[in-house]
């Protein structure tokens, strides 16, 4: 199996990226660094190039490496990979990001079976599939440098390609904590030295800090038995974090979905907390 990755430099995500490899004997091949990085876009061009130079029927891994660590040996994952019976498997995510004007119409054409609990949507972050299927896969999507949003094109694939992919909807090979700022002890344990998913008790290979924020991220990686370097926590960060908490615990209270629930609710709770706000100061002008 072939483990690709895809950096232009050297940050601390990716050390720590490094380091988590080192830990498991992983030894990823990263493409384009020190090149110019203009967008997105650029990650699939690199990949592209790379996979047409692979043997057609070599298993590749691919993840992003700023926001990923491996929580696990790769020893079992051909296996794994092999169980779903497909030439490849996307990562998936509880939120539909979407980049493109036509987001409700493809999200009403998203392939119909893929209500698998929580973790429905595709996640360009992780996938693993046979090198010359992606490639083709890649020929087929075309994307230019300067694009933005990979998943994006992804998505648009999969829903013209509903039998082209399968989604790892229960995070047996790729963990998220996307939309999961809160509930880092209710989705992960280490049991006898293990790393699991506890709602689907399956054990993933990596963990995904998408969009990451360092304190979601340094409670997953207090679990691990291992050390790993930290991304520092500013005081942005906590922030962030306790306030993507306080709309995401209500919403998964109430049983919705973080798509298309999540931004009309956060900005709900920012609408009321203003409200409040200037009650208070019309109150203590009064």
């Amino acid at each position: 199996m072939h483990v690709l990755a895809v950096s232009n430099k050297e940050n601390q995500g990716f050390r720590r990226y490094l380091a988590s490899c080192e830990h498991f004997g992983i030894e990823p091949e990263v493409l384009g660094m020190g090149e110019p990085f203009p967008a997105m876009g650029t990650k699939l061009v690199h990949l592209q190039a790379r996979l047409r130079e692979l043997p057609e029927t070599e298993i590749v891994l691919f993840s992003d490496c700023w926001d990923v660590v491996f929580v696990r040996g790769l020893n079992d994952m051909e296996n794994i990979f092999l169980s779903f019976d497909t030439p490849c498997v996307f990562s998936a995510e509880p939120n539909f990001r979407y980049a493109k004007p036509d987001m409700k119409l493809q999200k009403q054409r998203y392939p119909a079976g893929s209500e698998a609990g929580l973790y429905r949507f595709l996640n360009s972050g992780a996938w693993i599939g046979r090198a010359g299927y992606m490639a083709k896969m890649l020929d087929e999507i075309d994307c230019p440098p300067d694009w933005d949003c990979d998943q994006t094109l992804f998505h648009d694939w999969y829903i013209d390609h509903p039998d082209g992919l399968m989604l790892d909807h229960e995070q047996k090979l790729f963990a998220t904590t996307i939309f999961r700022e809160g509930f880092e002890n209710t989705d992960f344990e280490v049991v006898d030295g293990e790393f699991r998913h506890k709602p689907n008790g399956t054990t993933p290979f990596l963990v995904h800090f998408g969009g990451e924020n360092p304190a979601c991220s340094g409670k997953v990686l207090d679990m691990l038995p291992f050390s790993l370097p930290r991304l520092p926590i500013t005081r942005k960060a906590l922030w962030d974090y306790h306030t993507n908490v306080l709309w995401l615990s209500p919403m998964y209270r109430l049983g919705l979905k973080p798509y298309p629930y999540g931004k009309p609710l956060q900005w709900l709770l920012i609408a009321i907390g203003l409200v409040v706000l200037l009650a208070l100061v019309a109150l203590t002008n009064s």
